[in-house]
């Protein structure tokens, strides 16, 4: 049987056996004999009359333990979301002293003080310290995949932005330190490379700026901020 229909027979039933008993024992003068039963319909009307207010004192409990569950449910989603965000926070912040630590290297090239060679290893030999160098960005990722859809997008996108502007730095550095450990460096590539350190560095620091806004934005989201303290 369809279990639409179940309850509704069932719906049904209890009309005929908790409205309609009582009534025909009023009006039928059942058992033989008797003259009426006010006393009978005076107590099924009573009990007739608990039975909605169960109901209703039901689900008004129900309701409120049915929100409760809810905003537990949001609660901790919000805290994990938060939690998430922080630790993909950590992860720039490594980026942030690698970048931090180059300035200077990256102003000396920019400026034809130092050159292209002293860049890619002062960057290969601090990178090294702070988990970067190709394995950085799989952090990044698995840290992204844990993020909820309903996410920052343009918070996502910059944070994939900056993990392919640090990628391209970490292909370059490598690239070019392995053709000068095989002695197919020459002028023209330390050329063409000094362009791409600039381009790439240049372009990291300002995703790193971005993403770091953008994540303490969503954070701060969560947070009640008194601007009177």
């Amino acid at each position: 049987m369809n279990k639409k229909w179940f309850w509704l027979l069932m719906v049904v039933l209890g009309v005929v056996i908790f409205v309609g008993g009582p009534l025909f024992v009023q009006y039928t003068h059942w058992p033989q004999g008797t003259t009426g039963h006010g006393d009978w319909l005076s107590f099924w009307g009573s009990y007739l009359g608990v039975i909605p207010s169960g109901l209703i004192a039901y689900f008004v409990v129900k309701i409120q333990i049915d929100a409760e569950r809810h905003n537990e449910h949001l609660k901790r989603n919000e805290d994990l979301y938060i939690q998430d965000l922080r630790e993909i926070h950590e992860l720039i912040n490594e980026i942030r002293l690698t970048i931090v630590m180059m300035t200077t290297v990256f102003e000396d090239l920019k400026n034809d003080i130092g050159d292209a060679e002293y860049f890619a290893k002062t960057y290969i030999a601090i990178s090294e310290k702070n988990k970067h160098q190709l394995r950085y960005n799989e952090y990044f990722n698995n840290a992204l995949e844990t993020l909820p859809k309903g996410s920052s997008s343009s918070m996502v996108n910059e944070i994939k932005d900056m993990i392919k502007s640090l990628e391209r730095l970490e292909v370059n550095t490598e690239f070019y330190l392995n053709k000068i450990k095989k002695g197919e460096n020459n002028k023209n590539h330390d050329t063409e490379y000094k362009e791409y350190f600039i381009n790439d560095f240049r372009m990291l620091g300002i995703k790193y700026e971005m993403v770091a806004r953008l994540i303490k934005k969503e954070i701060s989201k969560y947070y009640i901020v008194n601007e009177h303290i």
